[in-house]
């Protein structure tokens, strides 16, 4: 098990660079983490967007291109974003990474019919999580993509986060399916929606895992907690993915971690054809750094797994 992101940057770093097409890189914060990530060499980029004006922030920042690819792009978001995916669809880049260009933009060219980055699953966001109280990371989803989470679309969540599990090397994760409760409420439908997500997954649909739900994020979190309440849990304390009740709580939850408890934060989309590096603006340039790597661990370990991978539907 991969237990921190110190750990998990070593690892990339032995491994062969992974091809990371940036849609839209004129822009300094993503210059500066494409500039850590590759001297690092945890990745190779392709810079996507104005040539000029990617060389002048590249020099700004001390960054010597030398034989790193620049695509010459002025054609906007949309055509920035469409020559990344095709990157990666011709077998060019290993991941995508969001520069400057606009999520919806970026997101519509992967799952575009025709020409886009679709495997037939639902595209979540995972953030994985390093926090000094948790004695492992975390992964926590989906707080980036799924406004609308039915049980079909859970699963698929659910089954994004296993694989990238895996990939951190937990061979069994634990699973919390949360919720405000612990018991099955009509008027709160997340709770019926994990409690058959559950028995759905206790089926062996995902492989090795354990999975309880629904339950409450201190129980996830605190052996303690479980044991005041009267609650008999494999997973208290232990949780390595927690499977949030709506993309609001999600959302709240992870970046309350990262102002009050100083946690530090990955993420990656999953569920398309390559892993995602979505970013927010607010993002750290140690988020960017890391979220490469993650993605770059990701799609190592899925070439190495794909064989073996179970059935998710």
């Amino acid at each position: 098990m991969i237990r921190s992101f110190k750990e998990l940057r070593t690892i990339v770093r032995t491994a062969p660079s992974k091809r990371v097409a940036v849609a839209g890189a004129a822009k300094a914060t993503v210059i500066e983490a494409i500039k850590t990530a590759s001297q690092e060499q945890l990745i190779e980029p392709v810079l996507i967007g104005p040539e000029d004006k990617i060389r002048a922030l590249a020099e700004e920042a001390d960054f010597p291109l030398g034989a790193i690819q620049i695509i010459d792009e002025t054609g906007g978001e949309i055509a920035c974003s469409a020559r990344a995916v095709a990157e990666a669809r011709e077998g060019r880049a290993d991941l995508l990474m969001k520069g400057t260009v606009n999520t919806e933009k970026l997101l519509k060219a992967v799952l575009d019919k025709d020409s886009g980055l679709r495997t037939g699953r639902v595209l979540s966001h995972v953030a994985v999580v390093e926090t000094d109280h948790y004695d492992k990371l975390m992964l926590h989803t989906d707080g980036g993509i799924n406004i609308h989470q039915d049980l079909a679309t859970r699963k698929d969540i659910l089954a994004n986060a296993v694989e990238l599990a895996r990939c951190l090397q937990i061979d069994h994760p634990l699973v919390a399916a949360l919720a405000l409760v612990e018991k099955e409420n009509p008027k709160l439908p997340e709770t019926l929606d994990m409690r058959e997500l559950m028995r759905w997954a206790a089926g062996g649909r995902l492989g090795n895992l354990f999975i309880e739900g629904p339950l409450g994020i201190d129980i996830a979190l605190s052996r303690d907690a479980a044991r005041l309440k009267g609650i008999f849990s494999r997973v208290a304390g232990q949780a390595d993915i927690f499977l949030g009740p709506n993309i609001t709580a999600v959302n709240f939850v992870v970046k309350s971690l990262i102002l009050l408890a100083g946690a530090r934060v990955a993420g990656l989309v999953v569920g398309a054809k390559v892993p995602i590096v979505l970013l927010s603006r607010s993002d750290t340039p140690e988020i960017r750094v890391l979220s490469l790597a993650l993605g770059a661990l990701y799609d190592e370990q899925e070439i190495e797994d794909r064989k073996h991978r179970p059935f998710f539907g």
